[in-house]
């Protein structure tokens, strides 16, 4: 006996072979996304590179170099594209965003399209400890009041913050600071009204949260300059060394700094009784442009004999 497909059957046979839809808001590089996004609309709508390229104006080989990288993947490229790949206007909006962190010239050119990729309600949902991590580190205070917090006599109060900070910060700017370490437990409150600090590392994984720390170097190092003119030197402690070094040993100076570090987590970590909010930097960064091999290979070559 010859058996007949009924209609469920088939139509649940092409249901298994499409695959799940991608999602822009996943994403953090516009690139990464199309390659993903043009491969489902090939399994799963069977629109090909060729058409899209067709409706676009604009060459196959031009759109295959640019999801091969072998191309620059521009804004102005992208909108050609845009009304041709099934995106909503909202998800249209939010790869644009990506496309303009690919292009960013500068950090604060960057940090502007990750914010604005933030308002994004979706990104939002699907990315929840980034956008906390941005927020954090991109408002400095932010980390000072959740340290101070566990000094002895902290008050729960922006007006005893505001006098404990060397840094003037408004009354406003300290509350809203307040409710954003509560909401994300990045300080708790109990039932009494007590304040403490929760033991949770915070962390800034590589790629697109690493000009906010870069943010929050920066604005550290500034407070760092001003402190030699406006802390007594008792109260702090400035020293630097600059020396020359083979850069193939930079690695080894990167342990020690590093290690240097970790010992002072582990020593304050068991103090006690605390009583001053103090941030340590450990630094190390060139002064010149390293000689490259090459260079000097080629410079010994070119010499008389």
């Amino acid at each position: 006996m010859t058996a007949v497909k009924k209609n469920s059957d088939i139509s649940n046979s092409e249901a298994a072979t499409k695959t799940a839809k991608v999602n822009v808001y996943a994403y953090n590089s516009a690139l990464s996304f199309l390659r993903d996004w043009t491969s489902w609309l090939k399994t799963d709508r069977q629109i090909t590179l060729q058409s899209i390229a067709q409706s676009a104006g604009v060459a196959k080989s031009a759109l295959t170099m640019a999801l091969q990288a072998r191309r620059p993947l521009t804004s102005k490229f992208l909108r050609k594209l845009l009304p041709h790949i099934e995106l909503s206007k909202s998800e249209q909006n939010f790869l644009l965003c990506l496309i303009q962190l690919d292009e960013a010239q500068s950090p604060d050119e960057y940090l502007l399209a990750l914010k604005r990729a933030h308002r994004f309600v979706e990104y939002q949902r699907l990315n929840p400890l980034e956008i906390e991590t941005f927020h954090y580190f991109t408002n400095w205070h932010y980390v000072a009041i959740r340290e101070l917090s566990a000094l002895e006599g902290f008050q729960l109060d922006a007006k005893w913050i505001q006098n404990h900070l060397r840094t003037p910060f408004t009354l406003q700017e300290i509350r809203r600071a307040l409710d954003f370490l509560i909401a994300h437990e990045f300080i708790k409150v109990d039932e009494h009204g007590q304040v403490s600090k929760p033991d949770r590392k915070i962390e800034c994984s590589p790629g697109v949260l690493r000009p906010a720390l870069a943010m929050f170097h920066q604005e550290m190092l500034k407070m760092a300059s001003g402190s030699i003119v406006q802390t007594e030197s008792a109260f702090r402690n400035i020293t630097s060394y600059t020396c020359g070094i083979p850069l193939e040993k930079f690695e080894e100076v990167r342990e020690i700094l590093d290690s240097s570090r970790d010992r002072l987590i582990a020593l304050t970590d068991g103090y006690t009784h605390l009583d001053s909010l103090y941030h340590f930097s450990f630094v190390a960064f060139p002064l010149s442009n390293p000689q490259m091999k090459k260079e000097s290979e080629d410079d010994s070559s070119s010499n008389d004999p």
